[in-house]
């Protein structure tokens, strides 16, 4: 549903031009990345210092990582997603990473009381955008009925 915020950690070659054509279809996007930040506030988006930040201002938060490394700093480091979330949060985790470690984050999510969904994606980045915003749209309309 437009005007919702949608949280992004990752906003890199795929997160950005999702990020991009989220923020086109009228949602509010927030992201936590640790530099190159001009392109995404430049399309209008809310550069953020921490996962946490992102966890505090948006239900709906989008992990696009390159590899599991990654994506555990971001979870259970200092100022991680983790420590921050609750049952009105709904994590989306869409890199690709093993199925043991995928698994592994998605009850620990879980035991936060918050929702883990798994929506791997591959491709080009232009291959993906419209599937991806389609699919959020949808949920977040389902959500708010």
């Amino acid at each position: 549903m437009p005007g919702t915020t949608i949280g992004m950690v990752g906003n890199g070659q795929l997160g950005l031009p999702i990020a991009t054509n989220l923020l086109a279809a009228g949602f509010r996007v927030v992201d936590y990345r640790r530099r190159d930040r001009e392109a995404f506030v430049q399309q209008g988006g809310i550069a953020l210092q921490s996962p946490a930040a992102v966890a505090a201002e948006a239900n709906f938060i989008l992990t696009c990582l390159p590899c599991e490394e990654s994506h555990l700093e971001i979870m259970e480091g200092p100022d991680g997603i983790l420590q921050s979330i609750g049952p009105q949060h709904s994590l989306i985790e869409i890199g690709t990473y093993r199925k043991a470690f995928k698994q592994r984050i998605a009850q620990r999510i879980e035991l936060r009381g918050a929702r883990a969904l798994e929506a791997e994606v591959s491709g080009t980045p232009s291959m993906v955008l419209l599937s991806l915003v389609e699919y959020l749209r949808h949920r977040l309309c389902r959500s708010a009925a």
